[in-house]
């Protein structure tokens, strides 16, 4: 068995879920996204992030607008549209489900 693939495959997955719980509590800057999943202790390069990004963008559970920024030049604030809401209601379900079936396994 092979640690390091499965503990990439599980971070992934709580990276993926994690941005979207992240914009369904309000519009983000990347950067700010980036911030919260470091302060959580979800570190990657941030430049991993804009595929992420543009993937959920590409499958409309993302949108954008291009808002001025303090820090720079304009950039992409991004917001979870009506499906993004839908799937992280579904995500937020099999989550849950898979948390409390580890938790019951490591009981026993």
């Amino acid at each position: 068995m092979e640690v390091e693939k499965i503990r990439i495959q599980l971070k992934k997955a709580a990276i993926e879920y994690s941005i979207l719980t992240l914009l369904s509590h309000g519009v983000s800057f990347a950067s700010g996204i980036n911030e919260k999943l470091r302060e959580s202790n979800l570190l990657f390069k941030e430049s991993s992030l804009y595929p992420i990004l543009k993937r959920f963008n590409d499958e409309n559970l993302l949108s954008f607008t291009w808002e001025e920024s303090l820090k720079g030049p304009p950039g992409k604030r991004y917001f979870l549209t009506k499906k993004g809401k839908e799937v992280l209601k579904e995500l937020e379900a099999s989550w849950n489900e898979i948390i409390n079936g580890l938790s019951t396994i490591q009981k026993n």
